[in-house]
């Protein structure tokens, strides 16, 4: 089971990391403290980040800028009107959420880093969303459904949608850079790396765990069966 949340969740990275039909490398789980998603593929994704402005931050060139103090997400950005989709990515946060509330509950000091990690993976599914709702006004037969689940949230996605999204869509802009920061300050916390150790060694063998895990499962199971394939 724990297998099948690695493998599915490792689909919203893939389109949030913007890379092109090439699956990322299998890794171990890492959580809500470790990250439950594989690193980026060794190519890095197909995205080039856009070049520094003025004030450190970044700007796609002719597109939107990326203000210093980015606007709080909005909990409802990974909605697009598809009833697949939604229940899909519903099922991935509320996934992270309860992730999240487990690891602090066994270690209440790391709740600063699991919520950073939190939202860290929340941008990534809102970024996903963003593109899937591109992908739905301007090329919806690139949106599979009649291959899975699997198939339907790993869709084909390149360059120049990436070029194009950042011209139509300020929130897709919000979505990476909120990403981005989140990363970072993820990374350099000083738990981090002790959230990791803590979900691989604890949180992930826990009975718990696995509910949460089963839970995810019948989610996805419901997503699947909107598909219609």
């Amino acid at each position: 089971m724990r297998a099948f949340t690695v493998v599915l969740l490792s689909m919203i990275l893939f389109v949030a990391t913007g890379c092109e039909k090439t699956p990322a490398p299998p890794a171990r789980p890492g959580g809500g403290g470790g990250g439950n998603t594989p690193a980026p593929p060794d190519n890095g994704g197909e995205i080039t980040p856009p070049a520094p402005t003025e004030n450190g931050d970044t700007k796609k060139a002719g597109g939107p800028s990326v203000p210093d103090k980015l606007p709080d997400a909005k909990p409802d950005a990974h909605l697009v009107g598809d009833k697949a989709w939604d229940t899909y990515s519903t099922g991935q946060k509320v996934w992270r959420q309860e992730l999240a509330a487990l690891m602090v509950k066994g270690k209440p000091k790391l709740k600063d880093v699991v919520q950073l990690d939190m939202k860290r993976h929340f941008a990534r599914i809102d970024l996903a969303a963003a593109r899937f709702r591109y992908l739905m006004e301007n090329d919806a037969a690139r949106l599979v459904r009649k291959e899975g689940i699997g198939a339907f949230v790993n869709f084909e996605w390149t360059s120049k949608d990436t070029d194009r999204m950042r011209q139509e869509d300020p929130d897709a802009v919000i979505h990476e850079a909120r990403e981005r920061r989140l990363t970072k300050e993820v990374e350099a916390h000083a738990t981090w790396e002790e959230s990791r150790k803590h979900f691989r060694n604890e949180v992930s063998l826990s009975p718990e765990f696995q509910e949460i895990d089963d839970r995810f499962k019948a989610k996805t199971d419901e997503a699947e069966s909107m598909l219609g394939g």
